[in-house]
């Protein structure tokens, strides 16, 4: 596959992702997506969450692309921390979420911030996702990229494979609340 074509993939993958997100949430009444279980996290939770991590994925892009490790080619040659990152987040067969793990302080969401923002916070920062999946079109997918980790990074096409997968993941959560 090309990159025009891996990114074009990736921008369909996302906008299908805010379409899920749509179809499952909106509509939701205010009550039901700020609903606990104990210390597990609510719905809108979830959803913030997915907002705090893609903010600083997107930080991390933009000054990737700012300063290109490579020159434009064709295709990318996978890590196994990549690789990693996207088998531990991606759901498996039968809605399964491999390897819970625990979250980050920074990346842990407000339990009092109101769905309204959380979900325009959310098609926002998608919109900003899509924009640089098209961006990445005129850079090589092995440009390196910072994960939530600064001394580790992946390549550039295994950022965007992580997002959807570790969106995948945390929608699941949600949709297992409603």
């Amino acid at each position: 596959m090309n990159n025009k074509h891996f990114l074009d993939s990736i921008i369909l993958q996302f906008a299908a992702l805010r379409k899920e997100v749509e179809k499952e949430f909106y509509y939701l009444e205010e009550d039901e997506l700020k609903r606990h279980e104990g210390e597990a996290w609510s719905i809108g939770e979830c959803i913030e969450h997915l907002n705090l991590v893609n903010e600083r994925y997107v930080t991390n892009i933009k000054k990737a692309l700012d300063n290109p490790s490579q020159r434009k080619k064709e295709g990318y040659r996978a890590t196994w921390i990549g690789n990693l990152l996207i088998r531990s987040n991606k759901p498996k067969q039968g809605n399964k979420i491999p390897f819970p793990t625990k979250t980050s302080k920074d990346f842990i969401p407000q339990r009092d911030r109101r769905p309204q923002a959380i979900f325009l916070d959310f098609n926002s920062i998608l919109g900003e996702l899509e924009a640089l999946a098209e961006q990445s079109k005129e850079v090589s997918l092995n440009t390196r990229v910072s994960t939530l980790i600064p001394i580790l990074s992946i390549r550039l096409a295994e950022a965007f494979k992580v997002l959807i997968a570790h969106m995948e993941r945390h929608i699941l959560q949600a949709k297992r609340l409603k």
